[in-house]
Protein backbone atom coordinates (compact mmCIF):
# COMPACT_ATOMS: atom_id res chain seq x y z
CA UNK A 1 0.00 0.00 0.00
CA UNK A 2 1.23 3.42 -0.65
CA UNK A 3 1.87 5.97 2.11
CA UNK A 4 -0.51 8.37 2.37
CA UNK A 5 0.64 10.88 4.91
CA UNK A 6 -2.81 12.73 5.84
CA UNK A 7 -3.52 9.23 7.27
CA UNK A 8 -0.17 9.34 9.29
CA UNK A 9 -1.30 12.72 10.37
CA UNK A 10 -4.87 11.94 11.36
CA UNK A 11 -3.37 8.93 13.25
CA UNK A 12 -1.28 10.54 15.44
CA UNK A 13 -3.94 13.13 16.05
CA UNK A 14 -6.36 11.12 16.95
CA UNK A 15 -3.49 8.78 19.00
CA UNK A 16 -2.65 12.10 20.87
CA UNK A 17 -6.42 12.86 21.83
CA UNK A 18 -7.33 9.44 23.14
CA UNK A 19 -4.18 7.98 25.09
CA UNK A 20 -2.83 9.11 28.65
CA UNK A 21 -1.35 7.98 31.69
CA UNK A 22 -3.99 4.94 31.77
CA UNK A 23 -6.00 5.44 28.97
CA UNK A 24 -4.79 3.70 25.65
CA UNK A 25 -6.89 3.54 22.68
CA UNK A 26 -6.98 0.77 19.76
CA UNK A 27 -7.49 0.50 16.29
CA UNK A 28 -9.80 -2.83 15.02
CA UNK A 29 -9.24 -4.39 11.56
CA UNK A 30 -12.67 -5.43 11.00
CA UNK A 31 -11.64 -7.98 8.43
CA UNK A 32 -9.53 -10.07 11.39
CA UNK A 33 -12.28 -9.10 13.67
CA UNK A 34 -14.99 -10.39 11.74
CA UNK A 35 -13.36 -13.68 10.70
CA UNK A 36 -12.33 -14.25 14.52
CA UNK A 37 -15.74 -13.56 15.62
CA UNK A 38 -17.64 -15.88 13.08
CA UNK A 39 -14.76 -19.03 14.20
CA UNK A 40 -16.14 -18.77 18.09
CA UNK A 41 -19.95 -17.24 17.25
CA UNK A 42 -19.32 -14.10 18.55
CA UNK A 43 -20.75 -10.67 18.02
CA UNK A 44 -18.14 -8.56 17.09
CA UNK A 45 -17.05 -5.26 19.09
CA UNK A 46 -17.87 -2.06 17.69
CA UNK A 47 -15.82 0.17 16.50
CA UNK A 48 -14.55 3.83 18.76
CA UNK A 49 -16.06 6.55 17.88
CA UNK A 50 -12.57 7.90 16.82
CA UNK A 51 -11.80 5.26 14.56
CA UNK A 52 -15.76 5.73 13.07
CA UNK A 53 -14.79 9.12 12.38
CA UNK A 54 -11.42 8.57 10.69
CA UNK A 55 -13.06 5.79 8.57
CA UNK A 56 -14.79 8.67 7.06
CA UNK A 57 -11.67 9.96 5.37
CA UNK A 58 -9.84 6.45 5.31
CA UNK A 59 -10.51 2.90 4.49
CA UNK A 60 -10.30 0.37 7.58
CA UNK A 61 -7.30 -1.23 5.49
CA UNK A 62 -5.25 2.29 5.28
CA UNK A 63 -6.05 3.09 8.59
CA UNK A 64 -4.45 -0.71 10.51
CA UNK A 65 -2.00 -0.32 7.64
CA UNK A 66 -0.67 3.02 8.52
CA UNK A 67 -1.16 2.79 12.39
CA UNK A 68 1.21 -0.35 12.13
CA UNK A 69 3.55 1.97 10.14
CA UNK A 70 3.48 3.98 12.63
CA UNK A 71 4.55 1.74 15.28
CA UNK A 72 7.41 0.39 13.08
CA UNK A 73 8.82 3.82 12.49
CA UNK A 74 8.99 4.81 16.28
CA UNK A 75 5.63 7.41 15.81
CA UNK A 76 3.32 5.59 18.13
CA UNK A 77 3.95 3.28 21.12
CA UNK A 78 1.89 0.03 21.09
CA UNK A 79 1.50 -3.39 23.32
CA UNK A 80 0.99 -6.59 22.14
CA UNK A 81 1.22 -7.93 18.47
CA UNK A 82 0.74 -6.38 15.54
CA UNK A 83 -1.14 -9.37 13.44
CA UNK A 84 -4.07 -9.95 15.34
CA UNK A 85 -7.89 -7.49 15.03
CA UNK A 86 -6.54 -5.03 17.35
CA UNK A 87 -3.92 -3.19 17.93
CA UNK A 88 -3.57 -1.35 20.83
CA UNK A 89 -1.42 2.28 20.98
CA UNK A 90 -0.45 3.45 24.54
CA UNK A 91 0.59 6.95 23.83
CA UNK A 92 2.99 8.86 21.28
CA UNK A 93 6.39 8.30 21.59
CA UNK A 94 8.64 11.34 21.81
CA UNK A 95 9.40 11.21 17.93
CA UNK A 96 5.62 11.17 17.39
CA UNK A 97 5.14 14.34 19.40
CA UNK A 98 8.06 16.05 18.01
CA UNK A 99 6.22 15.58 14.39
CA UNK A 100 3.12 15.89 15.33
CA UNK A 101 3.28 19.18 17.45
CA UNK A 102 5.53 20.56 14.42
CA UNK A 103 2.79 19.34 11.47
CA UNK A 104 -0.05 20.15 13.69
CA UNK A 105 -1.63 23.39 12.37
CA UNK A 106 -3.30 22.81 9.18
CA UNK A 107 -1.17 25.52 7.58
CA UNK A 108 1.78 24.84 8.27
CA UNK A 109 0.91 20.92 7.51
CA UNK A 110 -0.05 22.36 3.86
CA UNK A 111 3.25 23.98 3.17
CA UNK A 112 5.18 21.19 4.69
CA UNK A 113 3.32 18.72 1.85
CA UNK A 114 4.22 20.80 -0.53
CA UNK A 115 8.06 21.45 0.17
CA UNK A 116 8.32 17.53 0.61
CA UNK A 117 6.43 17.00 -2.76
CA UNK A 118 8.77 19.63 -4.84
CA UNK A 119 11.97 17.53 -2.74
CA UNK A 120 10.18 14.74 -4.33
CA UNK A 121 9.98 12.32 -1.14
CA UNK A 122 6.84 12.18 1.48
CA UNK A 123 9.07 9.94 3.74
CA UNK A 124 8.24 10.46 7.28
CA UNK A 125 12.19 11.26 7.26
CA UNK A 126 11.70 13.81 4.98
CA UNK A 127 8.54 15.30 6.45
CA UNK A 128 10.03 15.69 10.15
CA UNK A 129 13.38 17.35 8.45
CA UNK A 130 10.81 19.60 6.53
CA UNK A 131 8.57 20.38 9.42
CA UNK A 132 11.74 21.11 11.57
CA UNK A 133 12.95 23.31 9.00
CA UNK A 134 9.43 25.26 8.47
CA UNK A 135 9.12 25.87 12.48
CA UNK A 136 12.70 27.10 12.75
CA UNK A 137 12.28 29.69 9.59
CA UNK A 138 9.15 31.06 11.92
CA UNK A 139 11.55 31.53 15.23
CA UNK A 140 11.74 35.67 15.06
CA UNK A 141 15.74 36.08 17.13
Amino acid sequence: MKLDIDCVRDLLLAVEENTGLHKFCYFIDEYLMNKSCAAIDADPEHLPEYQAALQERHSNSKILYHAKYCVKAGLIESTGSLDGYRITVTDLSVEGHELLNNIRSRDNWEKIKEIALAAGSTSIRILEQAAANLISSKIVM
